[in-house]
C-alpha cells in the first residue's frame, strides 16, 4: 500500500519536471531562431548595405533579404566595428 502511493508521488514529481524541461527547450529553441534571424538582418544591413561585403552563406540556406548593389568598400568594413562599439557604449549609458 505504501509503495503504490510513493509511485503516484514520483510520477507527479517527474511529470512536473518533464513539463519544465520541455518548456525550457521550446523557449531556448525560439530564442535560437530569433538570434539566427537577427544575425541575418545585421549582416544584411551592416555588412552588405553599408560596406558592400557579401560573405557566402551556408549550402542550402536561403537569404533573408536579397543582396544590395552597394560596391565593396574596405574602409567602411575596417571601421564598422569601431562605430558599432561607440554606438552601443553611448546607447547603454
Amino acid at each position: 500500500m505504501n509503495l503504490s502511493r510513493k509511485k503516484d508521488v514520483d510520477v507527479k514529481y517527474a511529470g512536473k519536471w518533464v513539463f519544465y524541461f520541455v518548456l525550457i527547450g521550446v523557449m531556448s529553441g525560439l530564442g535560437a531562431i530569433l538570434f539566427h534571424y537577427l544575425c541575418g538582418l545585421g549582416m544584411h544591413y551592416f555588412m552588405d548595405m553599408m560596406a558592400g561585403y557579401r560573405p557566402e552563406g551556408s549550402a542550402g540556406e536561403h537569404l533573408l533579404l536579397p543582396h544590395t548593389d552597394t560596391p565593396f568598400n574596405k574602409w567602411v568594413l575596417l571601421f564598422l566595428p569601431a562605430f558599432g562599439r561607440h554606438f552601443f557604449v553611448y546607447w547603454s549609458s
